[in-house]
């Protein structure tokens, strides 16, 4: 902790000591910093940062996460009355955080505040006092404002929209190309495990056993860029988990995902994740078997994955995402036994709704129509035209055969 560094520490005796030499007819014009720590929503994140100002006017104020990649800044306005005092402020954050906070007590020394932010999270900062000690002054503060973060979440209404599956291929490089964009590295504390995005850019699906009860976590994309991303959905039922990213990348087209049907075992699968810190990692196999059966099935399959896989896409020959990666059997004599929920039981488990496909032509077993085949299907589920065409061939055959007849070939 910040407050816990000798050489802030010495900083803060001698800023403040100097203030206490000067006569208070001059204590307008002395300038105080001071180390300070903040807590936001559930606390499970520290910021720290510093605020600066004067004993008896205005001053800023300004912290980051320290897991987090996420800075705030903002102002504040105060007034002194004897050895206390009372102020207001505002604060702005990156991540589109924003709230008003009080000064509860403050000193030259020691002092802390609350307040709420746009997100209605209760929002509490301190400063001269050990983090220990602050986390309960803000735990008591918060009191029933303190979120109650259990194993079921559920998420607003969400329709997700399909994209189309590309031209089944053995060409790992293909699949891998296409997917690992859409896969991410997810930190939540200590807990490292791995995500994907779906129905576009701001939505990630991952294990519930990666994000825990946390109700922040942090992003890191395959080309290392980071973000954060709120924990909106939790079923700890079958381990399936939905983040919302505050300020999301710009993607190539995202991939396709498996509703509709089951995959065949026997197939060709690929396995894309982020396993025991490695970074992206992937790693083939195939379907073994369907375990289980309703909400509860799982896929196994005999792909490698190690921790860090967790929560991270399982994908067919046509880049479709069949299943989520959550656990695998380990022992001696045991190998290769890994289990993946499959996408549908996943998006069921959030209460999605999936854009109709029925009018797109000939589709996938998992519901999706091929990349550049939008013709090609439309011709073949309009019965109309199906008729049709056999009649068209017919009766040109019949018009080249005997176009000497007709003036119009002359």
């Amino acid at each position: 902790m910040i407050l816990g560094q000798s050489k802030n520490k010495d900083l803060l005796r001698k800023t403040i000591g100097f203030c206490a030499c000067v006569s208070p007819i001059f204590l307008t014009g002395c300038s105080l910093t001071v180390p300070l720590i903040v807590f936001s929503g559930n606390g499970e994140e520290v910021l720290k940062g510093t605020a600066t100002g004067y004993l008896d006017g205005h001053g800023t104020i300004k912290f980051a996460g320290t897991t987090l990649d996420v800075k705030c800044t903002g102002g504040f306005q105060y007034q002194r009355r004897g050895y206390a005092g009372w102020g207001t402020g505002k604060v702005s954050c990156t991540d589109g955080t924003k709230a008003n906070f009080k000064f509860d007590a403050a000193t030259s020394s020691k002092g802390y505040g609350s307040g709420e932010d746009n997100k209605g999270r209760f929002f509490f900062f301190a400063y001269g006092y050990r983090e220990s000690v602050a986390r309960m002054m803000f735990e008591t503060a918060a009191g029933d404002k303190l979120p109650k973060l259990g194993p079921k979440l559920i998420p607003p209404t969400v329709t997700l929209s399909r994209y189309p599956a590309i031209k089944e291929t053995k060409k790992t490089q293909d699949l891998v190309a296409r997917v690992n964009p859409q896969t991410v590295r997810i930190k939540s504390g200590e807990s490292i495990g791995s995500g994907f995005f779906i129905g576009g850019e701001k939505l990630i699906l991952t294990n519930s056993h990666v994000v825990g009860l946390r109700e922040t976590v942090q992003i890191v994309y395959s080309d290392n860029t980071m973000t954060t991303g709120k924990v909106i959905g939790r079923s700890a039922d079958i381990d399936v988990a939905l983040i919302d990213v505050y300020q999301p990348n710009t993607l190539p087209t995202p991939v396709a995902f498996c509703y509709g049907g089951k995959p065949e075992v026997g197939e060709s699968v690929i396995a894309i994740g982020n396993p025991v810190g490695l970074g992206t990692t992937v790693t083939k196999g195939i379907v073994s078997g369907l375990r289980g059966a309703g909400i509860g099935q799982q896929i196994q399959t005999d792909t490698p994955v190690n921790p860090g896989n967790s929560g991270g896409p399982l994908i067919n020959n046509k880049g479709e995402v069949i299943g989520i990666v959550t656990s695998k059997l380990g022992g001696i004599g045991i190998d290769n036994i890994a289990f993946a929920i499959p996408t549908e039981q996943a998006i069921d488990s959030m209460g999605f709704e999936v854009q109709d496909q029925s009018e797109s032509g000939k589709l996938t077993y998992c519901g999706n129509r091929i990349k550049g085949s939008n013709f090609f299907g439309i011709i073949s589920s309009n019965k109309l035209v199906s008729i049709a065409l056999p009649v068209i061939f017919v009766l040109g055959g019949l018009l080249f055969r005997f176009r000497n007849r007709f003036s119009l070939f002359k």
